[in-house]
């Protein structure tokens, strides 16, 4: 639980920082992470562990520093109630691809992971900047954790996503606490009531998810497999994450730890450091888990 924790708030982080960066170029250029691994298999902000293995951190990075990105420029990701919530939208695209035409889809979703709110845009190849209607959530999402996910699709294929993750904590409603917190770097906050993301999700509408290995083979001295999943509900799945069933193997994948909206299908390579495949698990907190052979 812990390893989980720390992998998915330093996922949070990374994400926040590396496109924070890239919404300020030329002012500010890069980051570079740190670190990039370590010699144990507890986790903080390291993106491969002791075992070789990339943690969330890794897909946050990876997908933060893609060619197309799609970036919600999040003020906070912990908010007091009723608080609007900015949706300014930025496209970072460092391809010589045209965007024209393409569309911007970015959902809010409620704490029990239907849709709240959906706001759509199609890109115009002159504009990297777009601006929507805050969002304005109600007494539902006091002590919960929610999320927004962003997506540029061109036809059915989607190009970049980012999830966000928003806390919105009963703690904040306190006007000094919240004009110190707002103002001055403090200590963490506590989330006493309430506000945990999992926590929200784990109770949110179930999914279910389907999966099945579509292509197997050789890649030199590694091995992979194709993996198609889908989301056969009305609600999204979050996160979706695909691990081997045999331990004492090392992989990385195409993506992991990401959102599936309702009735979503998703593509993932999945590459072995070794001479054989394994079978693998998919899960997601507000669903079971699954066996895929």
């Amino acid at each position: 639980d812990l390893c989980e924790a720390t992998q998915v708030q330093a996922y949070e982080f990374y994400q926040l920082m590396i496109q924070s960066m890239r919404e300020n170029y030329p002012v500010c250029g890069g980051v570079m992470p740190w670190v990039f691994k370590r010699p144990w298999t507890t986790t903080a902000v390291q993106t491969v562990d002791g075992m070789g293995l990339p943690t969330y951190p890794y897909y946050a990075v990876k997908n933060s520093y893609s060619s197309i990105n799609i970036c919600v420029c999040q003020q906070w990701s912990v908010t007091a109630p009723y608080e609007e919530i900015p949706v300014l939208v930025k496209i970072f695209n460092e391809t010589d691809d045209n965007l024209e035409g393409c569309i911007i889809n970015v959902n809010v979703y409620s704490p029990d992971m239907s849709i709240a709110k959906e706001y759509k845009e199609t890109v115009s190849q002159e504009k990297t900047e777009y601006n929507f209607e805050a969002f304005k959530p109600d007494d539902t999402y006091i002590d919960k954790g929610f999320l927004i996910c962003a997506d540029i699709t061109k036809g059915d294929a989607i190009l970049s996503r980012a999830t966000y993750f928003v806390k919105c904590i009963s703690e904040l409603a306190d006007a000094e606490l919240y004009k110190k917190y707002r103002s001055e770097p403090t200590e963490n906050l506590y989330f006493k009531n309430g506000g945990q993301l999992k926590n929200t999700i784990v109770d949110a509408k179930r999914v279910t998810l389907q999966g099945k290995i579509t292509n197997t083979g050789r890649e030199g001295r590694y091995s992979f497999a194709d993996i198609e999943i889908i989301n056969n509900s009305d609600v999204a799945a979050f996160p979706v994450t695909v691990e081997t069933q045999d331990e004492n193997i090392r992989f990385f994948l195409s993506d992991n730890f990401f959102l599936m909206k309702a009735g979503e299908c998703k593509k993932v390579h999945i590459t072995f450091d070794s001479n054989i495949t394994s079978d693998v698990v998919i899960k997601c907190w507000n669903g079971g888990e699954i066996l895929v052979k």
